[in-house]
């Protein structure tokens, strides 16, 4: 039976087939839902009517652990931590850190040696195996100064004169020599292969018209072309891929027109090979092009 001293019923009838019947005569089993408040800490909850009949309370479970709960004894001592008082949550202590961090820390974890600090104990044990480069060292270019506040860097003087911080395990398995300097000299004295120097020199089977094509001023024209018209092709109106800029007078015939804006309009690569075809590549102009583009 239900002890109603020790449980307090919010819901004191139920709708059950249509009418309203109280709630001592559900059934012991019934998964009807009903409010209760805990007589602890008077919060009400909604629990299954099962669940009250069979455990015959309507203490909540924070309620119920509070009074298993096991307190730590104020001012002992666990690794860094000083108890000073019960924490707030349920099975916490107020803690203070012997750094004099102070917060609250499960009683379990405290028991157990989880929890042995702040944080502070694994940034000095951090430290403790953090590896120091011995200081005049010489590595490459870069000599050793000091010890950086970074973990696993040292301070070092490139024979330039920069300093900066680099890292100890690049230092020492030589994949840095300088502070940059070294590679910017190198790139300076490089030579520039070119022709016949290259090793991808063919034998010079590449055309004139080629050769200009890849050129920065070529590049310029042709970069220039397609921004005007927006990338997009101006016969069928597609957007990008395989665009072509197209001479609208005859690149051959006209060579001080061949990188002049105004001589040129964005085609797709279909729309380009048309064009050709039905005019071919020698001798072509604008009265071509105004007569493809509104046919």
């Amino acid at each position: 039976m239900l002890n109603m001293e020790q449980n307090i019923l919010i819901t004191k009838t139920v709708r059950y087939y249509g009418k309203e019947i109280p709630i001592e005569n559900l059934s012991k089993w019934s998964d009807k839902k009903i409010q209760v408040r805990c007589p602890i800490c008077n919060k009400n909850r909604e629990v299954y009517a099962k669940s009250l009949f069979i455990a015959g309370t309507s203490i909540c479970h924070n309620c119920k652990l509070s009074g298993r709960e096991k307190l730590l004894e104020i001012g002992d001592n666990y690794n860094r931590w000083t108890i000073l008082n019960k924490g707030i949550k349920t099975g916490f202590s107020l803690c203070k850190c012997k750094c004099g961090e102070i917060k609250e820390v499960s009683n379990s974890s405290l028991k157990r040696g989880l929890s042995k600090s702040c944080g502070c104990l694994n940034i000095e044990q951090l430290q403790d195996r953090r590896k120091y480069l011995k200081i005049g060292t010489q590595y490459g270019s870069l000599h050793i100064k000091g010890h950086s506040e970074i973990p696993g860097y040292s301070i070092c003087e490139c024979d330039c004169g920069k300093i900066k911080d680099v890292s100890n395990n690049l230092l020492e398995n030589k994949n840095t020599k300088s502070c940059g300097c070294l590679k910017q000299h190198n790139l300076d004295n490089r030579k520039i292969l070119k022709g016949s120097d290259h090793p991808n020199w063919k034998g010079g089977i590449s055309n004139k018209r080629e050769g200009h094509m890849q050129t920065k001023v070529y590049k310029t024209w042709r970069r220039t072309i397609y921004e005007r018209d927006n990338y997009t092709c101006q016969k069928c109106k597609q957007i990008g891929y395989k665009l072509r800029a197209h001479h609208i007078e005859s690149y051959a015939e006209h060579g001080n027109k061949r990188c002049d804006v105004d001589n040129g309009i964005t085609f797709c690569h279909k729309c380009h090979l048309k064009f050709h075809k039905i005019y071919g590549r020698n001798n072509i102009n604008k009265k071509q092009l105004d007569e493809f583009l509104f046919q």
